[in-house]
């Protein structure tokens, strides 16, 4: 995927989580309190590859991942094409 072919709300997903990501590679309990995520999500989040990253970005949609949903786990754990319709229905609206 193309940075040319995220929208802004992808673009931004993408920005926060490798932030987030770096973030925690360096100090994870200060990055984790500072971007409130729980233990369990800083550990998923520390897992993942940046392919990763980019097709749960591509797959979320237009949907924000940040701050925290109370479902980000699951959506990072869920497979990748379930990850936007299941976002949408359980958006935070």
């Amino acid at each position: 995927m193309s940075h040319l072919c995220l929208t802004d709300v992808q673009a931004t997903n993408l920005y926060q989580l490798q932030t987030i990501c770096l973030a925690l590679a360096q100090d994870k309990l200060a990055a984790s309190r500072h971007f409130d995520l729980s233990l369990a999500q800083a550990d998923h989040l520390l897992r993942l590859s940046v392919d990763q990253m980019w097709m749960i970005v591509a797959t979320v949609g237009e949907q924000t991942l940040f701050p925290p949903r109370r479902d980000l786990l699951k959506l990072l754990q869920w497979p990748a094409p379930l990850t936007g319709p299941l976002a949408a229905a359980y958006s935070r609206h």
